[in-house]
């Protein structure tokens, strides 16, 4: 919920233009998608259950271009925070499907509209700016859809949920208090309280987007955070590292080859990575970012936008302060 409540803001600040993609990973039954359906009312949420790539940008015969607008789903979710708790089904896809959809999200990703072309409708699309924020929920990333990310360039971001390691004492308690649905009444009552709260906010209203609209006091950023981002930058660009690979078996001593590992430019990582600390720090209402409260989301990001078998391996580097031996990682 604090990670809902974090991108939420990002569509209230002035000059963010560059739409954010996050996707929740998480267990079966981990509550992963709570936080969305909590917020699936809010005024600037659009919720979807289903979606296919065709539909940002339809291309259906028998239909005018003032119908075809009415049923596009890319100008609906301008300026909008768009809620799609289950996305596993789009990742489970097969390979050329898989390619589609990643490719038409990593496009809308750069918030600069889609332009589309079809045998029934010719070209047609939005060549315009679109900004919006995106939160999915899945269980978990198959490894090749990290390598088609690395592919076309990663523009998506996760944020993994720890696993909730419970004593049979806690099952128990939790089976003995209020059931599930009371306590989330209660999240929801109080949720709705915050939600009014910063809709009340003295900000001013911007006509074009329909939202109120605030200025970033960046002289009041700590500089040291900025640094931890371009640190935390960096660190992501490697981590999701495309490394390409091929069968060599029959060939070669080994029975793989590999080459040159395929590393992004680490700019737009750390612009995202800034948005959500911006958007966690107007979240409790300041207009600046400190070093002690703006960074925990954005370091979970990074550690959780890469595989989770690279993660492993990077907290167990951590764990032995930088140095690992072969048979360690083994272990």
């Amino acid at each position: 919920l604090e990670l809902v409540l974090s991108i939420k803001p990002i569509l209230n600040i002035n000059d963010i233009t560059l739409p954010l993609i996050i996707i929740l990973l998480g267990a079966p039954s981990s509550t992963k998608t709570v936080g969305l359906q909590q917020l699936r009312n809010s005024p600037t949420a659009y919720y979807t259950d289903n979606f296919t790539p065709k539909a940002f940008v339809s291309h259906i015969t028998g239909m005018n271009e003032e119908q075809l607008q009415k049923i596009d789903m890319l100008p609906r979710i301008k300026n909008r925070m768009v809620l799609a708790p289950e996305m596993a089904p789009l990742f489970a896809k097969k390979d050329e499907d898989l390619k589609e959809v990643l490719g038409t999200i990593t496009r809308i990703a750069d918030g600069d509209g889609l332009v589309t072309d079809s045998g029934s409708c010719g070209q047609r699309g939005y060549d315009e700016k679109i900004m919006f924020t995106w939160i999915g929920a899945a269980v978990e990333i198959p490894p090749y859809v990290y390598q088609h990310l690395g592919r076309i360039g990663a523009k998506i971001y996760f944020y993994r949920l720890p696993r909730q390691h419970k004593t049979e004492d806690d099952y128990l308690a939790q089976l003995r208090n209020d059931s599930f649905k009371t306590r989330l009444d209660k999240i929801a009552m109080a949720l709705n309280e915050y939600l009014n709260m910063f809709e009340m906010a003295p900000m001013p209203f911007d006509k074009d987007s329909g939202l109120r609209k605030i200025e970033w006091d960046k002289s009041k950023d700590d500089i040291e955070a900025h640094k931890i981002i371009i640190k935390l930058g960096k660190l992501l660009a490697h981590l999701r590292a495309y490394v390409p690979t091929w069968d060599t078996t029959h060939t070669q001593g080994l029975n793989y080859a590999y080459g040159t590992a395929q590393i992004e430019e680490p700019d737009r990582a750390m612009e995202q990575l800034t948005n959500i600390a911006r958007g966690h720090a107007l979240s409790l209402g300041r207009t600046y970012i400190t070093m002690d409260d703006d960074l925990s989301i954005p370091i979970k990001v990074v550690l959780s936008t890469a595989s989770i078998e690279r993660v492993i391996i990077f907290d167990l580097l951590i764990a032995h302060q930088g140095k690992l031996t072969t048979s360690m990682i083994t272990e």
